[in-house]
């Protein structure tokens, strides 16, 4: 746990900054009759953006070796 808690701090940066986006965005421009459709495929994209996400920060800690040896620091690529 103590390799992947970088990792999962990270991870839950993306996703604090992904729900004021889902504020700004969505919520805000939603129009008053705004129906099922429109929530349903902003949270489609929206979780895939997720899946994007985790595998982004998930490759700045992974080597590419498998086993938890594998977890270092962030590389200087993924840290922008």
């Amino acid at each position: 746990m103590k390799r992947f808690n970088p990792v999962l701090v990270a991870w839950w940066e993306k996703v604090r900054d992904r729900g004021s986006l889902w504020d700004e965005g969505v919520l805000k421009m939603a129009l008053k009759d705004a129906g099922v459709e429109y929530y349903l495929l902003h949270s489609h994209l929206s979780a895939l953006r997720g899946v994007v996400d985790i595998l982004e920060v998930i490759s700045g800690y992974w080597d590419g070796e498998i086993g938890w040896e594998s977890w270092t620091a962030p590389s200087p690529a993924a840290v922008c």
